[in-house]
């Protein structure tokens, strides 16, 4: 899947040759809370900028049973928080 932006164009990590840097955690996986501390998901997938080779977008997991139901939704790294 890509997404172009203007002079940008968003890839999915595992859809390219690269890989997270060994001195960086992979997040994928990892849950996702918001501000007040709720559990909304977890990280399913990263979004890459080609030209720059840096995590843009994170693709979020939330609800469902067994694949039914389930949600996914997109934030920006920038919002992000460890």
């Amino acid at each position: 899947m890509t997404q172009k932006f203007p002079e940008h164009t968003l890839e999915r990590l595992k859809d390219t040759y690269l890989s997270i840097s060994t001195s960086e955690p992979d997040i994928r996986g990892r849950k996702v809370i918001d501000r007040n501390g709720e559990d909304v998901g977890h990280v399913e997938a990263l979004f890459i900028d080609q030209g720059e080779k840096k995590v843009r977008i994170l693709q979020i997991h939330a609800g469902g049973f067994l694949g039914w139901g389930a949600s996914r939704s997109t934030s920006r790294w920038t919002l992000c928080a460890r």
